[in-house]
C-alpha cells in the first residue's frame, strides 16, 4: 500500500469501497482531507448548558437539572405505562 496523504483520493482508503465513495462524493468528500474537515450540516453543540429562565420557546437548548423522584403510571390504552419524573 502506498503512503497516505491529506490528498489521498477517498476511494483508495481501506474499507471504503465504490458504494461508500459515491456516497462521500455527493457529501463534496473526494479526498481524507475533505473527510477530516467535513462538518455535518445539522451539527449542533450541546455543551452550553442554558438557565431554564433564559431559554425561549422555538430554540434547542441544554439544560441541566435534578430528578427527586420518578414514578410508574398505568393506565388503559395505546401505552401501557408512562414514567412522570418530578
Amino acid at each position: 500500500m502506498s503512503q497516505i496523504t491529506l490528498s489521498t483520493p477517498i476511494q483508495d482508503l481501506f474499507m471504503v469501497g465504490p458504494i461508500m465513495a459515491k456516497k462521500m462524493h455527493k457529501l463534496g468528500i473526494f479526498t481524507l482531507f475533505d473527510l477530516l474537515y467535513h462538518a455535518p450540516s445539522r451539527y449542533e453543540d450541546y455543551r452550553q448548558i442554558s438557565k431554564i429562565k433564559d431559554i425561549k420557546e422555538g430554540d434547542i437548548d441544554t439544560v441541566s437539572g435534578k430528578i427527586d423522584s420518578i414514578k410508574n403510571i398505568f393506565t388503559k390504552g395505546i401505552a401501557d405505562c408512562f414514567e412522570h419524573a418530578e
